[in-house]
């Protein structure tokens, strides 16, 4: 994890961005020494806002959980035979 002022930030904009982007970690900006605002790359903001569509949606939420339990009791199905399923379902169509 970077950490820098606010005005190492902005002398420094294009080189964090890069840093950001390539290595997917997060640049923690302070102010005065107190947190201020955190620079983080266009794909893990999107995947963060995913995230959290997901966590509130009651339905997915719901589906997760249901799911968690099943591979818990052992209510596992083999990647090709769900890929199967799938494709047949897709023919119905």
């Amino acid at each position: 994890m970077t950490t820098v002022t606010v005005t190492d930030a902005k002398a420094r904009l294009t080189e964090l961005l890069a840093e950001v982007q390539t290595t997917r970690d997060r640049v923690h900006i302070t102010r005065n020494g107190l947190p201020a605002g955190v620079l983080l790359s266009e794909d893990e903001f999107e995947s963060l806002m995913e995230t959290l569509n997901v966590l509130s949606d009651p339905v997915a939420m719901a589906g997760l959980a249901e799911a968690k339990a099943a591979a818990a009791a052992g209510d596992l199905h083999a990647a090709e035979d769900v890929l199967a399923e799938m494709r047949a379902r897709v023919a119905d169509e």
